[in-house]
């Protein structure tokens, strides 16, 4: 009889069900940023009503939480990238790593761009 926790005894497929497990978590944050809007948008009276939900700790915790997830599931994804389409050069394939480094490199780079316009 086989287990039917599989993913539990091998390493690779633990990351995978944390991955997919991931954008799920990414998915309710964005449900849970979306009700908080609307609440904004109703008026002062609702967000006085529910500003337990913009400020404390517990708010702290769930985008802290969201946001490692996130992370996760983008840098997961990066990885993937170059085995889902393969670049090829002159006819020679690149190495995963260096088109990894280079997605990386260009995210950083928006990401600080993005920074710098907001603040």
């Amino acid at each position: 009889m086989k287990n039917k926790l599989t993913y539990s005894h091998n390493l690779k497929y633990t990351f995978l069900l944390i991955r997919e497990l991931s954008s799920f978590i990414v998915a309710l944050y964005f449900i849970y940023f979306l009700i908080k809007l609307y609440i904004i948008s109703m008026g002062e009276n609702y967000y006085n009503f529910y500003s337990f939900l913009f400020s404390g700790s517990l708010n702290l915790v769930i985008t802290v939480v969201a946001l490692i997830f996130a992370l996760l599931h983008t840098v997961t994804w990066y990885l993937l990238l170059p085995r889902i389409q393969p670049v090829k050069i002159s006819g020679k394939k690149i190495k995963n790593e260096v088109i990894f480094s280079s997605i990386l490199i260009i995210w950083i780079i928006f990401m600080i761009i993005f920074i710098i316009f907001v603040y």
